[in-house]
């Protein structure tokens, strides 16, 4: 080790860098007490919306209502964001002119792609339950950069499960990595964003349905109509909320082994059919511009050249 250099490295989206620039020209004129007061209503604006909602209509499974909602046939759509695979166990064997002359005398590898299947599998009733993507399999590589979306249907409780398969293209039979399956009932109910939508949903029409009562005293049935209105104000509010996704790592198996053969990073969107739901474009999105800021706050034991002080090392850092 010739020195010790003590600095901070980040990475932002170029208009992010450039936005955020200019925002903390505007930050440093304020109060400290009100730019804290600030931060405070973004967060909780963030998240204030859905757990309103959740507090005033709560969702519960307990109740009838919700067990009948849970119980009828729904279409609904899943839309997977796989983004690329990492550590994959290699099927394929071979040895190349390369190799031999470098001494090796074989490379592992695999040429992998997706299959993707919602319940039993069958494309019938125009629905889409099952997906062979062998024809965009990548050649020689144990980490796939796939960067691709697939958007399948199922109806619940029917079609409960998705699983997602990690095939290496041969050129007699094509071998299974691995695979992943997700419980697609638990994602549905399980999110926050669409507890909130179906509870609101129902509280609607259960309110709507007390309001048709002829015996219902008059101040009753206003009351009721302000809780509906309230529904429909909280609802637009949460649909207009944009929702952020967090990617996940799954870990991709087969059945004789115990250890995992990869990892699968990515994230799954299940929402109604009927439901206009925001589509990520994955491809623009890899494709933002950087800035690499790097920031040096001092420096430790560095040996300098002749002739070279210290103040000139500080102005050459100040241009990088």
């Amino acid at each position: 080790m010739v020195g010790l250099l003590k600095c901070k490295i980040t990475v932002e989206r170029k208009e992010e860098a450039d936005k955020a620039s200019e925002d903390r020209s505007v930050e440093e004129n304020k109060p400290q007490d009100q730019q804290e007061d600030e931060e405070k209503q973004k967060a909780t604006k963030k998240t204030g919306v859905i757990n309103e909602a959740n507090q005033v209509f709560p969702f519960n499974l307990h109740r009838r209502e919700f067990l009948d909602y849970a119980y009828e046939m729904r279409d609904l759509k899943a839309r997977a964001y796989i983004l690329q695979c990492d550590n994959l166990t290699a099927v394929d064997t071979y040895a190349d002119l390369k190799s031999l002359v470098a001494g090796y005398s074989a490379n592992c590898s695999a040429n992998p792609y997706l299959r993707l299947q919602v319940g039993d599998g069958s494309n019938s009733e125009g629905l889409i339950r099952y997906i062979d993507d062998s024809k965009r399999a990548l050649q020689s590589t144990l980490r796939p950069r796939f960067k691709t979306q697939y958007a399948m249907d199922l109806v619940l409780p029917r079609d409960t499960l998705m699983k997602i398969d990690v095939y290496s293209k041969g050129r007699i039979r094509d071998s299974l990595i691995g695979s992943t399956t997700i419980d697609l009932e638990d994602r549905y109910y399980g999110d926050a964003y669409n507890q909130a939508i179906i509870a609101l949903r129902l509280y609607k029409q259960y309110y709507a349905s007390k309001q048709n009562d002829e015996k219902l005293p008059v101040d009753k049935k206003r009351r009721l109509r302000r809780k509906v209105d309230e529904v429909n104000r909280m609802r637009s509010q949460i649909e207009a909320f944009e929702q952020k996704r967090n990617i996940e790592f799954r870990q991709l198996m087969v059945p004789e082994k115990q250890q995992p053969q990869g990892t699968a990073e990515m994230w799954l969107d299940v929402f109604p059919a009927d439901v206009p739901f925001p589509e990520y474009n994955l491809q623009a999105m890899l494709q933002n511009k950087y800035e690499l800021r790097l920031v040096i706050w001092n420096a430790y034991n560095i040996p300098l050249s002749e002739g070279v002080t210290c103040g000139l090392l500080t102005r050459i850092h100040r241009r990088w």
